[in-house]
C-alpha cells in the first residue's frame, strides 16, 4: 500500500504527518521541535528533545544556522538536563552546528570550555564533533575535486 504523500516511511513503520501548521512552522524554524514537543503525541518529551537535538545537529553540520538567534545558547542549556542522553545529544548538536559556521560558533564553544568547568566534558565532546566534521568536510572537498 502506498503511503499518503505527506507520510514518511521509516523502515517498516509509517509515521503519520504532523499537522500542516506545525510542519510549515518547522520548515521556517528548525528550532521549533526543540522548543516545543514534536507533534507526535505518542513520543515522550525526553525522546522528542533527543530526536530534535540529533536532527538539529545533522542540519547544522550541512547548513549555516547562524541566522537563528542564540541557537548555541538554547542547545547549551540542554547540558543541564537530567538525562545523560540529552546532554550527549546536545554536545553532538553544538559541535555539528559549529561545523556549519566555524567563524560564529567555534569562539563561543572555546569560551564556554574555559568559563564552564562543570560542563567541560560535554563541551569537549562538542569540540571533538567539530574536529570530526572538519575532517569529513575536507575529504568531501578532495573527492569533489577528483
Amino acid at each position: 500500500m502506498r503511503p499518503h504523500a505527506l507520510e514518511v516511511e521509516c523502515g517498516e513503520r509509517t509515521v503519520p504527518p504532523a499537522k500542516p501548521s506545525v510542519a510549515i512552522r518547522t520548515l521556517f524554524d528548525p528550532l521549533d521541535p526543540f522548543r516545543f514537543p514534536l507533534a507526535e503525541p505518542s513520543l515522550p518529551p525526553r525522546l522528542s528533545q533527543l530526536l530534535a537535538l540529533l536532527c538539529l545537529g545533522e542540519i547544522g553540520r550541512r547548513t549555516d544556522l547562524s541566522r537563528h538567534n542564540k541557537l548555541e545558547v538554547t542547545v547549551t542549556e540542554a547540558f543541564h538536563a537530567p538525562s545523560e542522553e540529552l546532554k550527549a545529544a546536545a554536545a553532538y548538536a553544538l559541535g555539528s552546528i559549529a561545523v556549519g559556521n566555524l567563524d560564529k560558533y567555534l569562539p563561543y564553544l572555546l569560551e564556554q570550555i574555559t568559563s564552564q568547568p562543570k560542563l567541560q566534558y560535554f563541551l569537549l565532546s562538542s569540540l571533538k564533533e567539530v574536529r570530526g566534521g572538519e575532517v569529513s568536510a575536507g575529504v568531501e572537498r578532495v573527492n569533489a575535486q577528483r
